[in-house]
């Protein structure tokens, strides 16, 4: 069902993608992107960011511990369910919201929004090696480290988000 939700959106993908690439091998340090395919390969970024089972877990532990910490503080099963929380969330229930966020336009729209004013930079690998996309083909890199926060999110302070579009150009967008 998600792949074909996504089929045409990435048909739009390949296309600005395949033009922004031709133009960073010809441009070299000279290519300015535009800011219709900034907004493309952003939309492109975040959901391969959340489409992946690495996000999903993420999701579920993030619902778990709400739903664990609301019961510390005192919710019953009947203030949670009038909340439409879940009481306990199955494999499933996973599943199902990571679907439904995948599908919140808004909420990938806000994601987007937040990337966009990242600093942007491509990188081409040159002579040494290629790059390497896995089932996570986003990475982050907090670069700040104060307590017991992982700083880890897209609008953390000192976030580095590297998204590899090919196997020698690569988008790193600085917070």
């Amino acid at each position: 069902f998600l792949e074909n939700a996504f089929s045409t959106a990435e048909g739009q993908w390949s296309r600005c993608l395949s033009d922004v690439v031709q133009r960073i091998r010809a441009e070299g340090d000279q290519f300015r992107i535009r800011e219709a395919e900034r907004k493309t390969i952003s939309q492109m970024a975040i959901l391969q960011m959340m489409r992946t089972p690495g996000h999903r877990e993420d999701s579920a532990q993030l619902l778990d511990g709400m739903i664990s910490h609301l019961r510390k503080q005192g919710a019953t099963d009947e203030i949670l369910l009038k909340s439409s929380m879940p009481l306990r969330l199955s494999h499933q229930d996973h599943k199902a919201f990571h679907l439904k966020t995948l599908l919140d336009t808004d909420s990938v729209l806000q994601r987007q929004n937040c990337i966009l004013n990242h600093i942007w930079c491509f990188f081409r690998v040159g002579n040494h090696g290629k790059l390497y996309i896995s089932d996570e083909p986003v990475v982050r890199r907090p670069h700040l480290k104060e307590g017991w926060m992982s700083h880890s999110g897209i609008a953390s302070p000192g976030i580095e988000i590297a998204f590899p579009l090919t196997p020698d150009i690569c988008l790193v967008m600085f917070e």
